[in-house]
């Protein structure tokens, strides 16, 4: 072998030991960083996914909820689920056997993530017979740290002005056809009972309210957002300085 050729293999030999050099570099960076996004990633969630799913003649589950990681909310999570679900298979005994449709209960779940706090919406879809099946709307509210009840976040002498803010809106937005006056003056009675079901999000609290509470079954849920600066005292001073 001559000399230009030895060079030759020399310089090839010296391009491609770079080369495997900065390949092995770059690729060493790639996964030394992976972990520091994953371990980002997975600080920046609040909470897990569960779901329950059952299957046998005459009826099915299924369920899909939340588990916070704020134990407070995780557990009273845990136990409405244990609720529903012991209610729903204690009602399979009075179901008639040769009912058409299967007994159903489903579940599904939203999870609201404002700056004062975060809510989780459980929907539950109940079916046992009859013409139609029964809806149900719980929701749970996180507040630093702390599970909160609608007492915490509206003042009791606030409830009144609430009640005349929504059945004004109810009576604009809502067929007449499908309101009257006993479900507006029973289901927006200035009680805590009746704003239970509620959501914070950034400008102002939504309130939920189930069919036959406010209007007919065809009418649907009724949701409205209160805005905050229509009741200036009825949120507590210091979730609004979060």
């Amino acid at each position: 072998m001559n000399t230009r050729t030895k060079n030759y293999y020399v310089v090839v030999l010296i391009i491609a030991v770079a080369a495997v050099v900065v390949a092995a570099y770059f690729v060493t960076e790639k996964y030394r960083k992976v972990p520091d996004k994953l371990q980002t990633e997975k600080e920046s969630i609040t909470y897990a996914e569960k779901a329950i799913r059952e299957s046998s003649e005459g009826y099915t589950i299924n369920i899909m909820y939340p588990q916070p990681r704020n134990s407070e909310a995780r557990l009273a999570i845990e136990q409405y689920i244990n609720q529903v679900n012991d209610e729903f298979m204690r009602g399979l005994l009075s179901v008639q056997k040769d009912q058409l449709y299967p007994s159903e209960l489903s579940m599904v779940y939203n999870v609201h993530q404002s700056k004062y706090a975060d809510t989780y919406e459980l929907n539950t879809y109940i079916f046992q017979g009859g013409t139609h099946g029964q809806t149900d709307i719980h929701t749970f509210t996180v507040i630093d740290d702390s599970l909160v009840t609608i007492n915490y976040v509206v003042a009791s002498d606030q409830l009144e002005k609430l009640a005349r803010v929504i059945k004004t809106h109810i009576r604009n937005e809502v067929a007449k056809s499908m309101i009257q006056s006993m479900w507006l003056d029973e289901g927006l009675m200035p009680a805590y009972d009746n704003f239970e079901r509620f959501i914070i999000h950034d400008d102002g609290i939504e309130f939920i309210f189930l069919p036959y509470q406010i209007a007919s079954y065809g009418a649907g849920i009724q949701r409205y957002t209160v805005p905050f600066e229509i009741l200036p005292g009825a949120v507590v001073s210091s979730i609004l300085a979060l």
